[in-house]
């Protein structure tokens, strides 16, 4: 999910005194006993310093439940209680005064943490103050109170779509329409976003993201592949029956990790990449923070993201004057490659000779305009000779955006010379760079001769036929 920058300004001063009071909050709810009322006006006080702050917020609600033992009070009593405070939230959205919305939702959540119609209130506050980690999840915390509330999965299908989670919000969207069969808005997104995500889906190209780097296994794959646990499931035993005797060995073994690596790897192999999700979150709980589980989850989360990428492009590609999905496509896309980015750094911590993942790294770094970092993991990764071709393509790049064209040309004539057979994308993409170098050069004899073998290869490749014909014509002409 893309979030936007926060709107509302927060001062050092105020982050620092939040900080404290969280911190001293935190003591007191161990203490436990009468010092809980006392945490709970810290915490309310953490959270009107620093609206944005979720952690502060989320714990204030398990302080607020905690009071109640978890257990919801009489609804007659919380209505005397927090009438005069619902009439003032209301005035507060209405006059746009959102922050203190936040606080007065706070203060009627003191007498009913499930209060779903102040959850709303609030959640539509921090979507005013661009707060939409905050929004998302009040409005999941709405959802939860009262799993039965239409308005409360409208809302939150409308701030995912917006946020460009479609899957999400698809099936928030398939929720409204079973319960509101009349509401058109609900059968018509519903309908739209399912669509548009199997159309997206279909039309996905993997080998896109493999060519830059990305291995094709998974970790869930790769780190079950030789354990004693796949080969005993994998000989025509039917998916669903596989996932219960994986439900009972993690029973069984709760801090095997390869158990919870199956189960989410099944669930992907279904396009549930939610109950995925959540088998691994629930590993790192009962096995412990797992590097391979963590590595699994992350991956998922970026596929997640590029499911939702699709949907945006497919989007913009049906009304290509539409600015909102235009940029909520670069927000997806630029996100994706910073959780990428992340994925093959805490690999490389691990594993620091895989360079698959070095070059993989290093093309993000490049993407993210991380020019000298991206240098120093492609000049590693050419020490290795089965990725040194791939390496010194990145490397060529480099230095072109650092405008160092003798370096550029000299690690992609390196490239040429180095690539293994079958490598013939790489070699096109290599022999254009150095043809349009030699071209910048004004040595038209060089280009045409590079450009003429791309062009054998494949005449259609980006503009290179109609690069070949300007050069010859500049050549063509007599020198002064």
């Amino acid at each position: 999910m893309v979030q936007r920058q926060a709107a509302l300004s927060v001062t050092p001063e105020q982050r620092r005194i939040a900080t404290q009071q969280f911190e001293r909050a935190q003591q007191l709810i161990v203490q436990g006993g009468k010092n809980l009322d006392y945490a709970l006006s810290l915490l309310q006080d953490c959270c009107r310093l620093d609206p944005a702050n979720l952690e502060f917020r989320q714990r204030l609600r398990q302080v607020q439940r905690a009071r109640f033992k978890n257990r919801r009070p009489w609804a007659w009593w919380v209505w005397l209680k927090t009438a005069r405070l619902q009439a003032q939230l209301r005035l507060a959205l209405q006059q746009q005064r959102y922050r203190e919305a936040l606080v007065l939702g706070e203060k009627i959540l003191n007498h009913n943490p499930w209060d779903v119609p102040a959850l709303l209130a609030m959640a539509q506050a921090a979507e005013g103050l661009e707060l939409d980690n905050v929004a998302a999840w009040l409005l999941e915390s709405a959802c939860a109170a009262n799993p039965d509330h239409v308005g409360a999965h409208r809302q939150y299908a409308r701030l995912c779509e917006r946020l460009g989670d479609f899957q999400k919000a698809s099936k928030l969207w398939a929720f409204v329409a079973k319960h509101w069969p009349t509401d058109e808005e609900a059968n018509r997104k519903q309908k739209d976003l399912a669509a548009m995500e199997t159309i997206a889906r279909g039309g996905y190209e993997r080998n896109i993201a493999q060519a830059q780097g990305q291995p094709a296994e998974s970790t869930a794959r790769k780190a079950t592949r030789h354990t004693p646990l796949e080969p005993a499931l994998s000989l025509a035993v039917p998916m669903q029956h596989q996932l219960e005797l994986l439900k009972q060995r993690i029973a069984a073994d709760p801090t095997q990790v390869s158990h919870y690596l199956s189960l989410a790897d099944l669930y992907k192999r279904r396009d549930n990449l939610e109950q995925a999700i959540r088998v691994l979150q629930e590993g790192l709980q009962k096995a412990g923070p797992q590097f391979e589980l963590h590595q699994a989850l992350a991956e998922l989360e970026i596929e997640t993201l590029r499911n939702n990428l699709r949907v945006a492009n497919r989007r913009t590609e049906e009304n290509p004057e539409d600015a909102a999905a235009q940029r909520l496509r670069e927000q997806l896309a630029l996100e994706i490659l910073r959780r990428e980015m992340d994925l093959y750094r805490a690999r490389l911590d691990r594993y620091p000779n895989d360079t698959t993942a070095r070059v993989a790294l290093g093309t993000r770094l490049l993407l993210l305009g991380l020019v000298d970092e991206a240098i120093r993991e492609f000049q590693l990764a050419r020490k290795d000779p089965k990725h040194a071709a791939r390496a010194l393509v990145g490397l060529g790049k480099c230095f072109i955006q650092k405008k160092n064209f003798a370096l550029a040309r000299r690690n992609f004539q390196d490239a040429l010379d180095s690539l293994p057979p079958g490598e013939e994308e790489l070699r096109k993409d290599v022999l254009y760079e150095l043809a349009v170098l030699a071209a910048q050069e004004k040595d038209y004899e060089t280009a045409i001769r590079l450009g003429t073998e791309l062009g054998n290869l494949d005449y259609f490749y980006r503009d290179i036929g109609k690069l070949l014909e300007q050069w010859q014509a500049e050549a063509s002409r007599p020198k002064r």
